[in-house]
């Protein structure tokens, strides 16, 4: 069978594969190989995949990957990762914010958890809730006559 064989002549992005637009944008795509032999993409001067030659990481928006899935999040108000509903548009997404991690449903955050003590908190949100019943107004009489004092 045939294959193709690119043997790279240096460490730099130049020495990779470049894949170039039509376009008059700095909008190209590199391929390359550093100098510790490890895998990146990069476009537009950002380097946004590298895969590791001797940890076998993967970095998404970092060059240095410390775990074997490493994201980094870049900018505030942004998701870090998101899953999305092959059957519908619906996502789940999570985000670091104020240091503390955030989970959110379709882009409304729905809880965090604490970074101080790893407590998970809830946001309150109406469309989250089920079964709502409004309480009658003879509990809301009763509650009128309670005498609240400190």
């Amino acid at each position: 069978g045939s294959k193709l064989h690119i043997k790279q002549a240096g460490t730099t992005i130049s020495d990779g594969i470049r894949f170039e637009t039509s376009l008059a944008t700095s909008e190209d795509w590199y391929i390359y190989m550093n100098a510790s032999d490890d895998l990146t993409f990069r476009n537009d001067g950002s380097d946004y995949v590298t895969f590791q030659k001797n940890t076998g990481n993967i970095g998404i928006g970092t060059t240095t990957p410390t775990a074997n899935l490493h994201i980094k999040q870049v900018g505030t108000n942004e998701e870090g990762l998101t899953i999305e509903n092959d059957e519908d548009t619906d996502t789940w997404s999570w985000e670091i914010g104020s240091n503390d991690l955030f989970l959110s449903f379709n882009g409304t955050d729905v809880g965090y958890w604490n970074d101080a003590d790893g407590t998970y908190n809830l946001t309150s949100d109406k469309r989250l809730k089920k079964d709502i019943s409004y309480i009658e107004t003879p509990f809301l009489l009763k509650v009128s006559k309670l005498k609240p004092a400190t």
